[in-house]
């Protein structure tokens, strides 16, 4: 299980081409670190479909999760009270997903990268020369 969090302030530059017109926009997407009470985690990452949402500890109430786009367009929304949670981005494109978890007493944000009709895989000793 790999946990997305960095001690690192990240930030990226990206131009997006919309149809059908191609017109072009620039944004940008940034994360910092910050420190959080409960901590999740969200594997694999990058994604070539499904990812998971867990929580490293017991949480008592549900939290909301809120996905969007680079460009800020809310892709899904609900409640999640049960962990593992499955998240199903089949219908998606490949790209950069901000996936907000709020609670109670605190939002926790994460980067989560999907690269659609690309075989990720992980290299172990037997694949080393």
């Amino acid at each position: 299980m790999v946990a997305v969090r960095s001690n690192l302030d990240l930030s990226y530059k990206l131009a997006v081409m919309t149809e059908p017109d191609r017109s072009k926009e620039d944004c940008s997407v940034s994360a910092s670190s910050e420190q959080y009470v409960s901590n999740f985690s969200i594997f694999p990452n990058p994604s070539a479909t499904d990812f998971f949402i867990d929580a490293e500890e017991h949480i008592y109430s549900p939290i909301q999760v809120v996905i969007s786009d680079v460009t800020g367009r809310i892709i899904l929304q609900k409640k999640v009270d049960h962990f593992p949670a499955i998240i199903n981005a089949h219908d998606w494109t490949s790209g950069l997903y901000i996936v907000k978890l709020i609670s109670a007493d605190k939002i926790q944000k994460h980067i989560v990268s999907l690269r659609i009709n690309c075989k990720i895989f992980t290299l172990g000793p037997e694949n080393l020369p």
